[in-house]
């Protein structure tokens, strides 16, 4: 696999929850645009924040984190949920928009996935992000269901 360059150095990737802390991952989600925001006063926000903690918690739940540093910049993050034998869930892959187009995401996707072969994964996808996933061999199907949260989120 040829290494992703960008800006005449490799983009670094590692693995772990210990490779990202809660607030480089929140730096990135809001470089891209997504509703996890630190609340003010590091409380949860109801109206579509998420402070701190719940970040920790979800790279903590995570069953593989995946990120992509250049230098000390967090560029990219995935995360995946599996049994590790038959099913797996990628979910929350971001790539800061300066790193767009130059296969990060993808190695990204690809370090998930080939952490447990023989598995099935889905993805959840919308907007411009469908033809990603489609680039990378997932196909759509109309079999998903979402329950949403009694409190409102």
């Amino acid at each position: 696999m040829r290494p992703v360059v960008v800006t005449g150095k490799p983009i670094r990737f590692a693995s772990g929850a210990d490779s990202v802390t809660p607030e480089q991952l929140a730096d990135l989600y809001r470089s891209v645009g997504w509703r996890f925001e630190v609340a003010e006063g590091g409380g949860e926000d109801r109206s579509g924040g998420a402070d701190l903690a719940r970040l920790g918690r979800l790279i903590a739940g995570s069953t593989l984190v995946v990120t992509a540093w250049d230098g000390e910049t967090l560029v990219g993050f995935g995360r995946c949920l599996t049994d590790g034998a038959f099913i797996g869930y990628v979910n929350n892959v971001a790539v800061r928009p300066q790193y767009w187009r130059r296969g990060i995401g993808r190695r990204l996707v690809e370090k998930l996935m080939g952490a447990y072969p023989g598995v099935l994964f889905m993805v959840s996808a919308t907007g411009d992000v469908v033809s990603f996933f489609e680039r990378l061999g997932f196909k759509g199907y109309q079999t998903s269901w979402m329950a949403h949260d009694p409190q409102g989120d």
